[in-house]
């Protein structure tokens, strides 16, 4: 195998790349000015535009006859595509509205995220944070913690999402790609890793809990435990069938019966339906009240769709380079994959990270990962499978580390703090900052993470 590509990027070419994750990193927390340009999208749109126009026209015009202007489009095919399946997760979950009374019990939150866990990989971890983030707040707002939320965020937000290409943006991006819908529930290790972190968190989370609840019945001698019998309420039958739908139309898209070379054609088809089903979801079949309890908005998509425009484009060349020059870096052992594409997920969008630490798996086999039938070859070879379990892990699971790890991060920091804003009543500081979140997560995520290694095998 060889790379399909003849284009051996400059190494300053992947400058527009480290820019823009720099930006995203900084730029939220940084105060002034600089942070007042960057917060309304119109901001973030500006950055892109200039970012990925230097990418572009370095690609079609340094290498007009070599494929630039192909592999530039390659790159907004599967942007389109994978805006088109977060936009539809997101879109529809607005339409979904469930919602209890009274405050929940420790059992009842860890029974909650465990169901988010396995709810992710059918609507995707922003899918899942959508519908459960607001009932889950609301129904521990007298006693909202940092631990309600930074465990939310872990468990449905990031972990559990490793399992199919619905879970996590890295997942898709694999498919896309030509990983099978089922590679990862068929992999032992990634579903051992899988149960092995949920549980573990669950259990952790339980016990925060239940001393958050007891301290609250303590200092509230008139507290009466809530009836959950009565007291569930359940809306949006559209979109839970929407829901549904997704799942149909991306499982039958990753199908072999379509044939080689029809990929481009079948996954810009897919996405054409799914605008469809979100369309009709929205507007003719949903429930408009569950929209308007869910206080639905397109904002925080809008920006995620901007963000990642610039991503796709400006990752061109990273992708490029690492496949030219994968064997002169070293990373060569899939424990060293899956730290090093960790760390970066944990600092770094998750989606970009795995693609680019898969390319540089694939160019070890002088391959391709932008080529689904030399990922099928590649997946045949068991040292590269380790190599993209490891990948596949360390992008999802390391993206619980930060804010600025995942997209449903900051989503749900951004929910619960606009939730305290409207409704009022909510213990303060009860949203961590960025430093107090990682002062959660990391004690119950890195021990997790040693354990992952060796499962993985060093």
């Amino acid at each position: 195998m060889s790379p399909t590509s003849t284009i051996d990027p400059s190494p300053y070419s992947c400058i527009p790349f480290l820019v823009l994750m720099l930006l995203m990193a900084f730029l939220p927390m940084s105060g002034g000015l600089p942070q007042r340009l960057w917060e309304p999208n119109a901001g973030k749109a500006v950055v892109v535009f200039i970012l990925s126009l230097v990418v572009w026209l370095y690609y079609c015009i340094a290498f007009a006859n070599q494929g630039g202007v192909d592999a530039m489009a390659s790159q907004l095919i599967d942007w389109i595509n994978f805006v088109c399946l977060i936009g539809s997760l997101y879109v529809v979950a607005g339409g979904l509205y469930c919602d209890y009374q009274d405050m929940a019990s420790p059992n009842l939150n860890t029974l909650i995220l465990l169901f988010g866990a396995v709810l992710t990989n059918f609507t995707g971890t922003t899918g899942a944070c959508m519908i459960l983030i607001r009932p889950f707040i609301h129904i521990n707002k007298n006693r909202l913690a940092p631990h309600h939320v930074t465990f939310f965020i872990m468990i449905i937000g990031n972990v559990s999402g490793v399992l199919t290409p619905l879970g996590d943006p890295p997942m898709f991006i694999g498919f896309l790609k030509g990983v099978p819908f089922l590679w990862m529930l068929q992999d032992p290790k990634i579903v051992g890793s899988w149960f092995m972190c949920v549980f573990v968190l669950l259990i952790a989370f339980w016990l925060h809990d239940r001393r958050n609840y007891l301290a609250y019945i303590k200092a509230n001698a008139s507290f009466i435990p809530a009836d959950i019998s009565r007291k569930v309420v359940f809306r949006g039958r559209a979109a839970a069938a929407g829901f549904v739908g997704i799942v149909v139309i991306v499982f039958v898209q990753g199908l072999p019966v379509w044939g080689t070379g029809n990929d481009r054609y079948v996954n810009l088809g897919a996405s054409a339906i799914l605008v469809c089903l979100t369309l009709s979801v929205r507007f003719l079949f949903g429930d408009p009240e569950c929209y308007a309890l869910n206080l639905f908005s397109l904002r925080p998509l809008l920006e995620v769709v901007i963000l990642f425009f610039g991503l796709f484009a400006t990752l061109a060349p990273v992708l490029g380079y690492l496949e030219f020059n994968a064997a002169s870096l070293h990373i060569t052992q899939p424990w060293q994959f899956f730290w090093t594409s960790g760390a970066l997920s944990a600092v770094l969008d998750n989606a970009p990270t795995y693609l680019t630490f898969a390319s540089l798996g694939a160019g070890l086999y002088n391959a391709s990962f932008n080529d689904p039938q030399q990922v099928a070859v590649l997946l045949t070879i068991p040292s590269f499978a380790r190599i993209l379990e490891a990948v596949s892990m360390g992008s999802v699971f390391f993206g619980a580390c930060t804010y600025l790890g995942n997209a449903p991060n900051l989503m749900v920091k951004a929910t619960v703090e606009d939730m305290m804003k409207n409704e009022g009543g909510y213990p303060e500081r009860a949203v961590p900052n960025f430093i107090v979140y990682m002062a959660w997560v990391l004690p119950h995520l890195l021990p997790l993470f040693v354990i992952v290694t060796f499962i993985i095998g060093v």
